[in-house]
């Protein structure tokens, strides 16, 4: 359908290989004389030389003989566009185009299989859709132009389609937009007006605190039309100006002065940037090498300007030499620049954006068509409508991959990272990692996050690689794909402590749960230990230590019937009960906390099995059945790990092993004074109640039992190195909490005595 050379191969229509040859002898004709106005008009073609495909859109014979039209399925089969404008790209590679004269946003998979590409519509009844971006976290920015009732207005979509906020523009006639790619922070938007918009989010990007005025034509010595713009990794815009026929760079500061770069007179040279001109320069886009393409509207021509200000046509001819696949539609043909069978030719460009595997995807907008031009051998940086680009000849980084990578994780989970190439940073409250952001040490491309949260699950961690000042699309965790209640870690306890352990619930998005039952069991398992001395489940409050994912907006009342079970160990029957138990869980939680008391007579490398058994709930407290699926068994392995008396922060979890630095300092007296107060107090029996016990201290005794103002008060001159008493504490043989006396605490000072065994995560 859309080309010549997919004629050629289009097994599914029986006049392909007949109007195929008929167009290729066509074009071939033309192309005799093309030598002559490529040296009239001073067209450079760039080598290597490109390949252009129509894949989208246009007429479908048999189907659609206008151009024209809203339809989805097969991009290359059946889809049809009205007005396709601006592109993004985001993370998985799908290509979103701003469909004006439909009204809608529209998905395209797989662009360019012509088997497998499928067209969706992404989103609908938005009045006249202008432009799109896409952030490094795949949410989605759309700019409308409106209609005379609506003004134009800036949406934006999370990955999942749910609407995150809208903004009313202030100016008609928008013409494109542009995300910035480091923190996600800035917006950028033009109009015909001469306008510049940078429009801020806050750092959650749930809405817009600020809107500068980057460029006001009424300020500058001449008038601009800014119609398409891209923003470097390094902040700085690249603007085209359909007013003079250029291009500009400009910094993002209020009210500045555009940098004149190339262009400046309408006609078609290409060369050395003294002599260049464009005509009516539309769409921008950036490559990785620092590249530019732009979508020369007038000219009906694609053009790159290099790194040294030289101009080039991809593609794209003057009128006088135009072929087309059908007579009714001049200046559309498929091929390459300059070939002597065939010369890519185009009719209206306005929309570019380059893909990191190197694809530049293109709208012509006479013909509603959509293009790729492969060959080019450069590629973009990262996903984003017009932000495509980098400013160094550094190699892109590749994009990092977690281990596991979704889910809720309350105790402390390591989270493996790989990645060829790059340096791998990291946040964990949802923001969009720097240079600035913990980085991940990497061994062989191998490295491990801590993930110590108990409150979020992993869609809040992202992770994003650099290289050369270049960054790859940022990877994030996800929510739980399906759903399930157990345990998620092994957890290590000494012998005759109480571990603490969360029951973790992980739902689909979407999901709710109004009750709940299931039966959690702790048994005996490597070297035969006995049973557990004490099974318990504690009641959770936002007074804790460790603050969970609650599963109902206030105290959820669960039922307990304690049993045991053949194999020598105990259980509880959970129940959350109807609609009069307060659960109203949704995505994630921790629906219980397991107090297990290790034996006395345990001796360490022994090992209990954690499982939850036969688990269901309903939606509603009442018939309507969530399917519920259970975690595979996790283990309480035994060994006496060590800790610093007064070290309990960070708190990752009640446990030996899940709290502490190896350092005093403020954060563990924090701790200790709230727990004074008895504000976030932990549980009594727990190992990091015990840590912050400290007064009195003596071989033999560890503490009264108590937080006071006398604990705090020691904790606070050992972190200033005025008390240098140093006590190491563990669990022993029978069951027993000794303390050890260490080196004295100076500057720099760590326990001379590791803690015994691996901590989880």
């Amino acid at each position: 359908m859309h080309t010549a050379s997919i004629f050629c191969k289009s097994p599914v229509r029986p006049i392909a290989r007949l109007l195929c040859s008929l167009v290729l002898f066509a074009a071939a004709a033309l192309v005799q004389n093309a030598s002559a106005a490529v040296s009239a008009t001073n067209i450079f073609y760039y080598s290597p030389t490109p390949v252009v495909d129509s894949i989208g859109g246009g007429p479908i014979p048999g189907k659609y003989t206008a151009a024209n039209g809203f339809h989805d399925g097969n991009t290359f089969n059946a889809a049809q566009f009205d007005g396709p404008m601006g592109m993004a790209i985001d993370s998985q590679n799908n290509l979103y185009i701003a469909d004006k004269n439909n009204n809608a946003v529209r998905q395209v998979s797989v662009a360019g299989d012509t088997v497998n590409s499928l067209t969706t519509t992404w989103v609908t009844n938005l009045p006249q859709v202008v432009a799109v971006a896409e952030d490094p976290n795949d949410n989605l920015y759309i700019v409308t132009k409106g209609t005379n009732a609506i003004p134009p207005t800036l949406w934006k979509y999370n990955r999942f389609k749910n609407l995150i906020y809208t903004n009313a523009l202030p100016m008609t006639n928008p013409t494109a937009m542009a995300v910035q790619l480091s923190g996600s922070t800035n917006i950028f938007v033009t109009f015909t007006n001469g306008l510049l918009l940078n429009l801020v989010q806050n750092t959650a990007g749930t809405a817009l605190i600020a809107t500068n005025t980057v460029v006001n034509t009424n300020t500058l010595a001449f008038t601009w039309r800014p119609a398409g713009i891209a923003v470097k990794l390094s902040g700085q815009l690249v603007v085209s100006d359909l007013a003079n026929n250029a291009i500009y760079t400009l910094n993002n500061v209020p009210n500045t002065t555009p940098a004149f770069l190339v262009g400046g007179t309408a006609g078609w040279v290409d060369g050395a940037a003294g002599f260049v001109q464009f005509n009516q320069p539309y769409g921008v886009t950036l490559a990785a090498n620092g590249n530019i393409i732009v979508a020369d509207l007038g000219n009906n021509a694609v053009r790159m300007i290099d790194t040294n200000l030289n101009v080039f046509t991809l593609y794209g001819t003057t009128s006088n030499f135009w072929g087309a696949q059908f007579p009714a539609f001049p200046g559309w043909l498929d091929g390459t620049p300059g070939n002597s069978k065939t010369n890519a030719v185009s009719r209206q460009p306005i929309g570019v954006v380059l893909s990191t595997s190197g694809l530049l995807f293109v709208t012509d907008l006479k013909y509603d068509v959509l293009r790729d031009v492969t060959g080019l051998g450069f590629s973009g940086i990262t996903a984003g409508g017009g932000t495509s680009g980098g400013s160094s000849n550094a190699v892109p980084p590749s994009v990092p991959t977690i281990s596991p990578s979704s889910g809720y994780f309350p105790q402390c989970q390591a989270i493996t990272v790989s990645n060829s190439l790059g340096n791998v940073y990291y946040t964990t409250d949802g923001s969009d990692p720097t240079t600035n952001s913990t980085q991940v040490p990497l061994l062989g491309g191998v490295g491990i996050i801590n993930w110590c949260n108990s409150t979020n699950d992993l869609s809040f961690l992202h992770v994003k690689a650099f290289n050369g000042g270049l960054g790859s699309i940022t990877v994030s965790g996800t929510a739980a794909t399906n759903n399930q209640i157990g345990f998620t870690t092994t957890t290590v306890a000494g012998i005759g402590a109480t571990a603490i352990i969360p029951i973790t619930l992980n739902l689909l998005p979407g999901v709710t749960l109004k009750s709940l039952q299931y039966r959690v069991e702790v048994t005996p398992q490597n070297g035969t230990p006995p049973p557990p001395a004490k099974l318990d489940i504690l009641a959770t409050t936002t007074n804790d230590f460790i603050q969970y994912a609650g599963e109902g907006s206030g105290i959820v009342t669960n039922l307990l019937f304690p049993y045991s079970n053949s194999s020598n160990g105990l259980g509880f029957v959970v129940t959350a009960l109807a609609n009069t138990s307060g659960m109203s869980a949704a995505n994630y939680a921790s629906v219980g906390l397991l107090a297990v008391t290790i034996p006395s007579t345990c001796v360490e490398g022994q090992s209990y099995k954690l499982e939850v058994l036969f688990p269901s709930g309903t939606s509603d407290g009442a018939q309507t059945t969530v399917p519920l699926g259970v975690v595979a068994s996790q283990s309480i392995v035994i060994s006496n790990l060590s800790y610093l008396a007064g070290d309990s922060s960070p708190g990752g979890g009640y446990n030996a092993g899940e709290f502490g630095s190896g350092r005093l300092n403020n954060a563990d007296v924090n701790n200790a004074v709230y727990a004074s107060m008895g504000v976030h107090i932990p549980y009594t029996f727990s190992d990091v109640y015990n840590a912050m016990d400290v007064y009195p201290q003596s071989p033999g005794i560890a503490g009264d039992g108590f937080i006071t103002f006398l604990d705090w008060q020691t904790i606070l001159f050992r972190s200033e190195f005025l008390d240098t008493n140093a006590w190491l504490r563990a669990w022993s043989a029978g069951g027993f909490l000794n303390s050890t006396q260490v080196a004295p605490i100076a500057p720099g000072f760590a326990p001379a005595s590791a803690p015994k065994g691996t901590p989880p995560g």
